[in-house]
């Protein structure tokens, strides 16, 4: 069934960040991120998957799926058969499709829709999974520059004009 939905669509992630960090008054001094939690979707709370790591939770928001199904079951993993290992934040074995393909993640789905993807900093986005990557990928990296950044999210908001 193809997507009929033609809104678009961003996914602001912020690792570690409880949703009690900002108050409702430290909110109304943060015009930009006010105007988001207004204007679109705030999560009260996220329940972590087993293990309460990174990638584990990350997959699991992207699948839908628990790592029993998707697999992503570390930041830090390592196949026997393969003598493979993935390591968070990025080895040449960590873009495998062997670690990504259990599991369709919303952006692949997406891509089969014909719907047009763009990924800044979002783990995996480099990786073909499933036969599949998005229309736009700038990879993920541990420590990007405050410019780096900044020309990312500028680009994001581009996109989204």
């Amino acid at each position: 069934m193809p997507c009929l939905a033609k809104r678009k669509l961003l996914v602001f992630l912020i690792d570690g960040f409880r949703f009690d960090y900002i108050s409702e008054e430290e909110l109304r001094n943060l015009p930009g991120l006010r105007e988001i939690v207004e204007l679109g979707v705030k999560a009260d709370y996220l329940t972590p998957e087993f293990p309460s790591l990174s990638y584990p939770n990350y997959y699991s928001l992207m699948t839908g799926h628990y790592c029993d199904v998707h697999q992503m079951i570390g930041n830090y993993m390592w196949d026997e058969q393969t003598n493979k290992s993935f390591l968070i934040g990025g080895n040449n074995d960590s873009i495998l499709p062997m670690w990504w393909d259990a599991s369709e993640p919303f952006w692949v789905t997406m891509m089969k829709n014909k719907r047009p993807v763009y990924m800044y900093y979002w783990p995996g986005c480099e990786v073909e999974i499933r036969h599949v990557r998005p229309t736009y990928c700038r990879n993920y990296y541990s420590y990007p520059s405050d410019r780096d950044f900044t020309t990312a999210v500028s680009d994001a908001i581009d996109v989204l004009r």
